[in-house]
């Protein structure tokens, strides 16, 4: 598997001005070092970075981890780091087998959180709407 890193800058138009890392293909053990890497080079700009997963079709543990990772040093080191909703399903699929959206996306309070996207009923965060119940 191999990503491809697009780093595009979101400043026109009324946008936040932040640096949005689209990260597409897949995400493993044999490119995970390249992501950090390009994310220990956005971060030092001091600007909000925006991690968008919704174009992987595949990631491992080692990819989600290295995000949870640079997620947890950025507020630790109070870098302004986040991670869009929503994501691919494949990466649905391994944050809930890992048991790692708390992880990613703070609770109320705690952070920005982006709005949750529902589809079919279903929430980006993985509940249902009342709707749907």
């Amino acid at each position: 598997m191999c990503a491809r890193v697009i780093t595009a800058q979101t400043g026109a138009g009324g946008f936040d001005g932040a640096i949005r890392l689209a990260l597409l293909g897949g995400l493993d053990i044999v490119v995970v070092d390249r992501l950090i890497a390009r994310l220990r080079v956005l971060l030092a700009s001091r600007r909000l970075v925006r991690v968008d997963l919704s174009g992987l079709g595949f990631i491992d543990c080692t990819g989600l981890r290295a995000i949870i990772d640079a997620v947890a040093a950025a507020r630790r080191n109070r870098q302004p780091l986040e991670v869009s909703r929503p994501v691919s399903a494949p990466v649905k699929r391994v944050i809930t087998f890992m048991n790692a959206a708390s992880l990613l996306w703070p609770a109320e309070g705690e952070g920005a959180r982006p709005a949750l996207r529902v589809i079919d009923g279903i929430r980006s965060d993985g509940n249902r709407t009342r709707a749907a119940q």
